[in-house]
This record gives structure tokens, C-alpha cells and sequence, in this order.
């Protein structure tokens, strides 16, 4: 295993992290708009 595989590995795996934090949040978002109309 080379550096570079393991650098681009890292970096895939925080966009995937980052977009499913965004995806809940967003998510929990709308669950608290709704409950407040």
C-alpha cells in the first residue's frame, strides 16, 4: 500500500463523512420546521 492510495482514501472517506452529517442534519432540520408549524 502507497502513500498516495492511503492519502486519497482519507480524503474520500471525510467527503463521505461530511455529506452524511450534512444529509442529517438536514434531515433533523426539516423534522424541527415541521414540529414548530
Amino acid at each position: 500500500m502507497n502513500n498516495e492510495f492511503l492519502y486519497y482514501l482519507i480524503i474520500f472517506g471525510s467527503v463521505i463523512l461530511a455529506g452524511i452529517f450534512m444529509l442529517v442534519l438536514g434531515i433533523f432540520t426539516l423534522k424541527a420546521n415541521k414540529k414548530e408549524a
